[in-house]
């Protein structure tokens, strides 16, 4: 029986949310019934990730709304595959016009919820939870939506729960790209508030990007310098996070469902969040959510208070791995994208 063959197209440069949910894919998928290959820049750090999982790679730069170059190499490369599969806004772009021209089974999972007009064109929209779905119901039609809800990777060995009884140092950690949107300068006056409060604390910003030398300078401003760790782009999110992370804390603007906050509760850690979008899924603990995202004093006091309630520490971290466990597994999402390539992969032939 002849392999389906399934082309990601990713038009992303960094490591973020939706680069991750590519690597996964890659990393499960069935290779036995897929093969599978990505389209993406070759300048990235994700297109050097995806090479070790894929069986082919294609170098497409997708550099602007008007690359024709990009265009027209996806239309060319295409033609080998049954199956396209769009993420990220210029990608799913581009395969939405390609949608016009091809007979392939086309498809985008939209990761945000700020840029639907990028999503218009194609035939087939994923959509990763329940907010997704209720959020977009009155801008794509309905049967061109498919629900298919965001999962990791979970830990085969129970995480250790971490003892914060006695601890030098509070860490807080909070994984994402730096950008104004997702709310690390909140963190940076937080953290300030909880030394100030007699708490030792350091602050660990996981991910880089546009905003670091701005938040630098607040780090520095706030004299908190010493106690802000900018960790750069790390490859085992997951591992860091066990390492050295006690409380996850995530003050973002807007969101569909972070992965970074499913994989601080995936390792056992309580997560103190703003509540937007479909976060709220995520965390089931209600008075660990902020309705407002600048509130940095709230987020102190909400930390120092599971902080020195170590019970409660104790009842959301083993809650949070079986929540993970449960609902946000890798496995059945994958599955569950196999079925649609297959089914896709019958109506192009």
């Amino acid at each position: 029986m002849d392999k389906i063959k399934v082309l990601f197209a990713v038009s992303g440069t960094n490591i973020g949310g939706g680069e991750t949910y590519i690597l996964r894919i890659l990393q499960h998928i069935d290779k036995e019934r897929f093969e599978v290959a990505v389209a993406a820049p070759s300048s990235t750090l994700f297109y050097r990730r995806a090479k070790e999982l894929a069986h082919n790679m294609h170098d497409i730069p997708f550099m602007d709304n008007a690359d024709l170059y990009s265009l027209l190499k996806l239309f060319y490369i295409s033609r080998k595959y049954d199956v396209i599969h769009a993420n990220l806004n210029r990608a799913a772009l581009f395969s939405g016009v390609l949608s016009k021209f091809s007979d392939r089974y086309i498809i985008g999972t939209m990761h945000g919820i700020d840029r639907p007009f990028y999503y218009r064109l194609l035939p087939h929209v994923i959509l990763l939870s329940r907010f997704q779905s209720e959020y977009f119901k009155n801008i794509l039609k309905k049967n061109r939506m498919m629900g298919v809800r965001l999962g990791i990777d979970t830990m085969s060995e129970q995480p250790v729960c971490k003892d914060i009884s006695n601890l030098d140092m509070l860490e807080i950690g909070c994984v994402g790209r730096l950008h104004e949107l997702k709310g690390q300068d909140t963190l940076i006056k937080a953290l300030r508030v909880i030394n100030e409060s007699g708490i030792d604390a350091r602050l660990h910003l996981i991910g880089d990007g546009s905003e670091r030398q701005h938040l630098e300078d607040l780090a520095e401003q706030l004299c908190v310098k010493d106690i802000v760790v900018f960790t750069g782009n790390i490859v085992d999110v997951a591992g860091y996070l066990k390492e050295h992370i006690h409380i996850g804390a995530f003050a973002t603007h807007k969101e569909n469902i972070p992965v970074s906050i499913l994989e601080c509760m995936s390792c056992g850690i309580p997560v103190i969040a703003s509540d937007v979008g479909g976060i709220g899924e995520e965390i089931t603990q209600k008075e660990n959510l902020i309705e407002d995202f600048n509130d940095h004093k709230t987020f102190a006091t909400k930390i120092i208070d599971l902080y020195n309630d170590h019970e409660r520490y104790k009842r959301i971290s083993l809650e949070n791995v079986k929540i993970v466990r449960r609902r946000f597994d890798i496995r059945p999402m994958v599955r569950k994208l196999e079925r649609i390539y297959e089914k896709g992969s019958d109506l192009h032939k």
